[in-house]
């Protein structure tokens, strides 16, 4: 999201890359305390509309995925809210497990278990959180976003190369031990041609800019 959030950047993240494979994602969840008087993204919004203002929602920082997750969900859900920057997710699960902050917004990793997921923000339900429904499950299917991860190369790269390159990625990713392995962090494996990569970061800029401009962001804010 950084060239959405800063002008002037030395790079074009289009033009100056070649996309090789879209490796991965954490997908973002909303958590609340295992004590907290919200069972459910519904509680939330309840509460919400009958205290403006009044709920705290913890997120990884300025522009981190689930900072725009926690400014989509508000919108999308017509409420008001007191988001709150952290620098990293740990403390935000400790303030949530502490009763401190209401929710949180950010990448489901280590720790999470730590506290309650209402809700994962992905397309479907994840494999490692079968029991935790998505967002579009109750009611705000435009609350779609993960943390992903992938392979570029520089710009222009042989075809030939890239083939090659997203082969044998995928190749290794796609492993049983790889994916349990990335599992038990809480990170999905997504695999695909060049242009899997391609059309999530055209989906992601139509999407995040729209929510970027609307907040008003910056890189400074």
């Amino acid at each position: 999201m950084r060239p959405l959030l800063e002008q002037g950047l030395a790079y074009d993240p289009v033009a100056d890359f070649t996309p090789i494979v879209l490796v991965g994602d954490a997908p973002n969840v909303i958590v609340a305390g295992t004590q907290s008087r919200f069972g459910s993204i519904g509680d939330i919004v309840a509460y919400a509309k009958q205290n403006p203002g009044k709920l705290t929602i913890g997120h990884p920082g300025i522009g981190t995925m689930g900072h725009l997750v926690a400014l989509l969900f508000c919108a999308e859900a017509g409420i008001a809210a007191n988001l709150i920057a952290y620098q990293g997710a740990p403390a935000i699960l400790t303030d949530i497990a502490g009763g401190h902050i209401d929710i949180g917004a950010l990448a489901y990793g280590v720790g999470a278990s730590a506290v309650k997921t209402l809700a994962v923000t992905t397309k479907e339900r994840v494999d490692f959180l079968p029991d935790v429904p998505t967002m579009g499950e109750v009611n705000y299917p435009n609350v779609v976003a993960t943390t992903w991860s992938a392979v570029y190369a520089p710009a222009h790269l042989p075809a030939d190369v890239v083939g090659r390159l997203n082969a044998t990625i995928n190749a290794s990713i796609r492993q049983e031990d790889t994916r349990k392995h990335f599992a038990t962090v809480g990170y999905r494996v997504l695999g695909g041609p060049p242009q899997r990569l391609a059309d999530q970061m055209a989906e992601d800029y139509a999407k995040w800019s729209k929510v970027i401009a609307a907040a008003k962001l910056s890189g400074n804010r």
